[in-house]
């Protein structure tokens, strides 16, 4: 995550580096160890996940009927 502001070269070099830490072997197998995977990809995929992840949340708190307190 970065502001919105952010230029775009400076997220893809951001990305990149990210990237490159989920994929190594020791990133990859530490997070396994607590029931974590990684999920290497664009910011583009990122923004569209939580977009479809926000909506089914939201129908799901809705059906259940709870509220905010």
């Amino acid at each position: 995550m970065a502001q919105l502001a952010c230029q775009k070269n400076a997220v893809l070099k951001l990305n990149k580096a990210i990237n490159d830490a989920a994929k190594s072997k020791d990133l990859t197998e530490r997070f396994a160890s607590m029931g974590f995977e990684t999920q290497p990809g664009m910011p583009e995929a990122l923004a569209q996940k939580i977009k479809l992840e926000t909506a089914k949340w939201a129908q799901a708190i809705k059906a259940a009927g709870m509220e905010a307190e």
